[in-house]
């Protein structure tokens, strides 16, 4: 084969097929002060638009229903750009999900404006509507209780809608707290609050990864050390979803993601007297 037919195969299956190989990936995590085991499932970047159909995202969400979580938490950018992607039939997606779990959300940079908006510049009316029309509590800047946990989930970075003062106001003590944040980045303005664990997606786990130009040439985040998966950061504990879409739907050895976290006890060993 040629190079420029392997070009060719190599741009078609970025385009056209690594983002149907979705990747479902199980990953145990031991959460102090948690009662009782509990399965959560996160999805992120969902980005339904250009790239990524409805057919596509129910594809995605039967590959969640049969992760059979205790709950399910999404984490922003549920479409591509403000002129498509508010489709009324996207309610049938997150109704699946919350039919078989309680499901909660919070917002990504999209879901309001393209990119970088100014303050004051917001309208995210219609993603709530849809997310509200298909049984999802989104958590925007706000906080709730669920299986033995605090949930707490912020406005996104980008959109200078992160408030934890305010998302963090209705927690309850002693219960292990979830932090849902679309953007990894804001995690240092989030560090005085109390959070165990931080769920994140906004990178698309870099989705294009060529070896030989560094492991992540195009992050759209300012901490390049924090791209997927699960991360030990200043005594507590990220994990960041590779997301379902994201620029043009492009992939490249960064399948998109279902990612299944086991929340376990943390078993304190008692000390011989």
């Amino acid at each position: 084969m040629s190079g420029g037919a392997a070009g060719s195969v190599l741009c078609a299956y970025a385009g056209f097929v690594e983002k149907w190989r979705v990747e479902v990936t199980e990953t145990r995590i031991p959460l102090p002060g948690l009662a009782k085991p509990v399965r959560l499932t996160q999805l992120s970047d969902l980005h339904l638009g250009r790239a990524i159909s409805l057919d596509h995202l129910h594809h995605v969400a039967t590959l969640a229903l049969a992760t059979k979580p205790d709950l399910f938490c999404l984490t922003g950018d549920y479409v591509d750009y403000p002129d498509v992607g508010y489709d009324v039939a996207y309610r049938a997606v997150f109704r699946r999900l919350s039919q078989a779990a309680p499901t909660f959300a919070t917002l990504g940079n999209h879901d309001g404006s393209h990119h970088h908006p100014r303050p004051g510049e917001i309208d995210h009316t219609v993603i709530r509507a849809r997310l509200s029309a298909g049984g999802v509590h989104l958590l925007h800047n706000d906080a709730a209780q669920q299986v033995g946990l605090n949930l707490v989930g912020v406005g996104d970075l980008w959109s200078w809608e992160v408030d934890p003062e305010r998302a963090f106001h209705n927690t309850a003590s002693g219960l292990p707290t979830i932090l849902m944040n679309h953007n990894p980045d804001a995690k240092d303005a989030l560090l005085p609050y109390p959070w165990q664990l931080m769920l994140s997606g906004h990178t698309h786990g870099n989705q294009i990864r060529v070896p030989f130009l560094g492991r992540h040439p195009w992050a759209v985040v300012q901490d390049p050390r924090f791209i997927a998966g699960h991360y030990q950061w200043e005594g507590r504990q990220m994990y960041i979803n590779r997301g379902i879409g994201g620029l043009s739907g492009i992939r490249l050895n960064s399948r998109p993601e279902v990612s299944v976290l086991r929340l376990e006890p943390v078993r304190l060993t008692s000390t011989p007297a």
